[in-house]
């Protein structure tokens, strides 16, 4: 199996709902896995450590706000657009 045709899951904790959202391909799974770090590290300052295992679901499992989530949505959306 290709990188392109892996699949990684990240966990979406948003109002008492836990969502698991399916990205196909290792560089846009680090993408949107890099873009929820970075609304993590905004929200609680600090950093979050980006060079942790792939597919790790203990460290793949984000809390968002509204805000955060419609953020999180936009940019899967332009993720879909650019890989298909």
């Amino acid at each position: 199996m290709s990188d392109d045709e892996e699949e990684f899951i990240l966990k979406i904790y948003h109002k008492g709902v836990v969502s698991r959202a399916p990205v196909r391909g290792r560089r846009r799974f680090l993408l949107e896995r890099s873009f929820l770090d970075d609304i993590m590290d905004q929200e609680f300052g600090g950093t979050r450590d980006k060079t942790r295992p792939i597919g790790d679901p203990s460290r793949d499992f984000f809390e968002v706000n509204d805000e955060q989530f419609e953020a999180y949505l936009t940019f899967r959306q332009r993720m879909k657009s650019e890989f298909g």
